[in-house]
């Protein structure tokens, strides 16, 4: 009769431990690293929904009259409005209170035309102010007015205290720390769209 030995195992040597530490290192930094870019493209992706909430209620407020300016005035229109060389972090919700199609920054917010100023509390930045038209070549702008004025949900644009005329849409670019963007399209016909 041929008895065999059996042997028991008696647990992981150390080389064992030592390659499966390892594997399980090496795992966690294509996560981790992985982690961050996808956490960048997030964090983009979520600013670009706030801007874009903010043109979409500014449309809204506009269209159901939010607030009286005074009694022997018309409604206010609503807008919101970039300025990049100022501050690439802060826009303004504003209300045009005198319907001269711009924002008058007079005074500190909430008074004036301001009625709310709205900062960016990532560390991404608005990076640029496209200005495309139907007949002429795009524009690069420092700063951007998006006004819609009742009962109109298309809006008007202005720039440097300069209404923009013939205006396609417009492109505010978005940009994180890690080069990840985003873009918020605001066309002449009132749509809004996420790129």
């Amino acid at each position: 009769m041929n008895l065999k030995k059996i042997q028991f195992n008696k647990g992981m040597t150390y080389v064992e431990l030592i390659v499966v530490l390892g594997i399980f290192s090496v795992l966690m930094a294509v996560v981790l690293f992985d982690y961050q870019k996808f956490q960048d493209k997030i964090d983009i992706r979520n600013l670009s929904n706030e801007i874009a909430l903010s043109v979409v209620g500014a449309q809204k407020d506009s269209m159901s009259g939010r607030l009286n300016a005074s009694p022997f005035f018309s409604k206010p229109s609503y807008g919101v409005y970039f300025d990049i060389n100022s501050n690439n972090k802060i826009y303004t919700y504003f209300a045009d209170l005198n319907n001269n199609g711009f924002y008058d920054s007079i005074g500190n917010c909430p008074a004036g035309e301001c009625v709310d100023i709205l900062s960016i509390a990532s560390d991404e930045t608005i990076n640029s102010i496209k200005v495309y038209y139907y007949n002429a070549p795009m524009t690069n702008e420092n700063n951007i007015s998006i006004l819609f004025t009742r009962p109109e949900s298309a809006p008007s644009f202005s720039a440097n205290n300069l209404i923009l005329n013939n205006v396609s849409y417009v492109v505010l670019e978005f940009v994180s720390p890690s080069l990840e963007s985003s873009n918020v399209l605001v066309f002449a016909s009132g749509r809004v769209q996420i790129n």
